[in-house]
């Protein structure tokens, strides 16, 4: 198969080149591109364990040669344009002197639920080389014929690289060492992990294989040329494989080594490009499907490409192994500050496991499990290539406590398994009386453990006694430990939780309500505040900021309304406070932390105000295009790095949490998700509106159900796709949402 059926033809559908990733998930195998750079970076490791390559990615018409513009050595075509899905980077150069489009797709082949595809340590190059014509132009086929003969085309594609060899003429292979560099760390070394071990080395070989067409090695070191014809009516065509194999342990644990887990399914690299060869076929009609979530919506372009150029980067950060013991274990990095599994991280781009793959989620949640600190869960589990225990300098009880409850909970509600809160139920109940003993005053709100993630705004905002973030996570997280309680007979706990949540509800409305919004504090004294990064107190008096309007103050809101539960809360307040919040902090690439705190812009946190705007009925679908010009701005002309999460001095790149945005699907569609009720509800925020309900797809077969939402005599009605995957579901439709003004 080639290029997948939703492809479009229309060239000016297509983005401006960039900086992008493509990785293998949980195997790290990534390629780079860097086209200001003129190279690629590819590494069997991943980023941060990468060497640079030229990319020869061309073709030659008589004595001219075209190249993408990852190599120094050949002339760039005039034109390149690029083109995302969620399992695919394509790059088209365009000639219009040599009357020549040649297409290169890079595909990695990801299949929710499927290990083997979608761990595979390979990547398929597809090329095509077409006659160009004008968009807009139609030739008959005698025009066709007329206009020009068969033009002769050789395609060169390869890399140059150190040691390589030449085993046949239908692979290239590159040898390399790939030495354990400890990365420079951003923060101090936490007690437990000094940066891990310096001597280890890993030897890992790439080889590029023909799948099709007849080839032979290039000229240039390290690649493959293919000669064929096309006319103003055929294309010339190759397939390639890009393949690797790492079997030595890449992961150190508390319980061992852990190495890839490809290695379950492949035992060598021959293995590998003999499955990707073999199955082709099945594997590409089921990333067309995993496509078709993003092109087959009605979310516009701007939606479409920032999720599939988020889900790249998240990606990169992944690792899916297993032990000598069997034990599987997923992990993701904090990007660049290259954290295990940080807990406030995966809170939020948790939406990518709800919607697709839970499975991974409830391994987390094992792990994190074996991390717990003096009744408060690690802010991570450890660094670069060892989760020995949390590296980061500080605690964040509050914030992480609550994270750990709420994700249990959106697990629980998600899958209809219970018997994850009965393996982890105990360690619910200490996180949970954690968080009511935080509050030392009385009034519900935590005054202790109260650093959260925001580590880079205003003491008002960061670590403030009494916030109203935290407050509001707070009830959320102790209103899901409840319900989840219940199901599991444990009604002993509860009145303390709920008395908790009764204080927490009543404080916020005497004493954080400022008419159209909430405090970012209740208590607003600096004084008793210690900085925890100095470890020196405040000076006294008022905290600046304490009563701006936050971008945070419905964060704990998401996954209870998600997920089937409302939050016992005033939420036309909430609903005021965050329709003010986002005009009083707007900028222009998103809002700041708070009106009066102009420090940074995280656009993941944005994404996820936006998330809850939408499930309160107000319409924050187009603040996408704003993140998405933020994204192509720094990977064209400013700092790089792929999914960029601020803008700001706290330069947060190559960011898993950018995936967030997969939520999208759910917010629009105010779908409310309730497995083990049976239960799915609708109040769409727009009209007209068409989404994946992507939880009760079956992967297996690369079958979608789909739900479509139109105006029919003034009321808004819905139609499924594939409702056969919807049988046993209640369904119901609540369409007031969608009669709420937009922001």
């Amino acid at each position: 198969m080639g290029a997948p059926a939703h492809r479009s033809t229309a060239y000016n559908e297509r983005m401006q080149i960039m900086e992008s990733i493509l990785s293998r998930f949980g195997s790290r195998f990534a390629i780079h591109f860097l086209p200001r750079e003129r190279r690629v970076h590819v590494s069997p490791l991943g980023f941060y364990y990468h060497k640079p390559f030229e990319l020869i990615a061309a073709v030659k018409i008589g004595k001219q040669v075209r190249a993408l513009p990852f190599t120094e050595r050949y002339t760039p075509f005039p034109e390149i344009e690029q083109e995302l899905t969620l399992t695919s980077c394509t790059f088209r150069g365009i000639d219009r002197d040599l009357n020549v489009v040649a297409t290169f797709r890079f595909v990695s082949p990801f299949v929710p639920r499927n290990e083997q595809i979608s761990t595979a340590p390979f990547f398929y190059i597809d090329v095509e080389v077409a006659p160009f014509h004008e968009p807009g132009t139609y030739l008959t086929t005698d025009e066709a014929d007329a206009e020009r003969p068969s033009t002769d085309v050789t395609i060169l594609f390869g890399m140059d690289g150190e040691r390589i060899v030449h085993p046949s003429g239908s692979s290239v292979e590159w040898y390399g060492s790939y030495a354990y560099r400890p990365y420079r760390k951003v923060f101090n070394p936490g007690p437990r992990n000094q940066g891990g071990r310096s001597d280890r080395t890993y030897t890992a070989n790439m080889e590029l294989a023909t799948l099709s067409g007849s080839t032979q090695r290039g000229e240039d070191p390290g690649t493959l040329e293919l000669q064929t014809r096309f006319n103003a009516r055929d294309t010339a065509k190759a397939s390639f494989v890009l393949a690797t194999h790492l079997s030595q342990e890449v992961l150190q644990a508390r319980d061992g080594q852990y190495r890839f887990l490809y290695n379950d399914f492949f035992p060598n690299r021959e293995a590998v490009i003999c499955y990707a060869r073999d199955e082709r076929q099945h594997i590409l009609e089921l990333c067309n499907a995993v496509d078709s979530l993003l092109c087959a919506s009605t979310f516009g372009k701007t939606a479409q490409d920032l999720t599939a150029y988020a889900f790249h980067t998240y990606a990169a950060n992944t690792f899916f192994v297993r032990n000598t013991n069997g034990r599987k274990w997923f992990s993701v990095w904090e990007g660049n500050c290259v954290f295990h599994s940080t807990l406030d991280v995966e809170y939020n781009l948790a939406w990518f496991y709800l919607s697709l793959w839970p499975d991974l989620l409830a391994l987390e949640l094992d792990e994190w499990a074996e991390y717990v600190q003096d009744g408060y869960l690690s802010h991570d589990i450890g660094f670069l290539l060892e989760a020995m225990g949390q590296d980061y300098p500080h605690p964040m009880e509050v914030e992480e406590n609550t994270s750990y409850l709420l994700l249990m909970f959106a697990y629980w509600r998600r899958t209809g398994d219970s018997q994850l809160i009965n393996r982890h139920f105990q360690l619910m109940k200490r996180l949970a009386d954690f968080l009511v003993k935080a509050d030392t005053s009385g009034n519900g709100v935590p005054d202790t453990g109260t650093a959260n993630t925001v580590d880079d705004a205003s003491a008002a905002v960061q670590f403030s006694k009494e916030q109203t973030y935290l407050g509001v996570k707070t009830l959320c997280a102790l209103q899901a430990a409840t319900r989840m309680a219940e199901a599991a007979g444990e009604n002993n706990f509860t009145p303390r939780w709920k008395e908790s949540i009764q204080r927490i509800r009543e404080t916020l409305e005497r004493d954080a309500w400022l008419g159209d919004h909430y405090a970012v504090c209740v208590d607003k004294d600096a004084a008793g505040i210690v900085n925890p990064w100095t470890g020196k107190p405040l000076s006294g008096g008022k905290l600046a900021g304490w009563d701006a309007f936050s971008l945070y103050t419905t964060n704990g809101l998401l996954y209870l309304l998600a997920y089937g539960e409302r939050p016992e809360l005033n939420l036309d307040r909430m609903r005021i406070d965050l329709v003010h919040a986002l005009d009083a902090s707007l900028m222009e690439y998103g809002c700041t932390h708070t009106s009066a705190d102009l420090s940074n812009i995280w656009l993941s946190q944005n994404m996820w105000r936006d998330h809850i705007g939408n499930y309160l009925g107000v319409d924050c679908i187009d603040m996408m295009d704003r993140y998405w010009a933020f994204i192509q701005m720094e990977n064209t002309q400013g700092r790089g790095g792929c999914f960029i999460d601020t803008y700001g001095w706290n330069w947060l790149h190559m960011y898993p949490r950018g995936i967030t945005c997969i939520g999208l699907f759910s917010s629009a569609a105010g779908m409310t998700y309730d497995c083990t009720a049976r239960k799915l509800t609708f109040a769409p925020v727009r009209v007209p509106l068409r989404v994946p309900i992507p939880a009760l797809a079956n992967w297996s077969k690369g079958d979608i159900p789909w739900v479509t939402f139109r105006l029919s005599a003034g009321q808004v009605k819905m139609e499924f796709e594939n409702e056969r995957l919807l049988d046993g579901m209640s369904v119901t439709l609540n369409a007031a949402a969608a009669e709420k003004p937009q922001a």
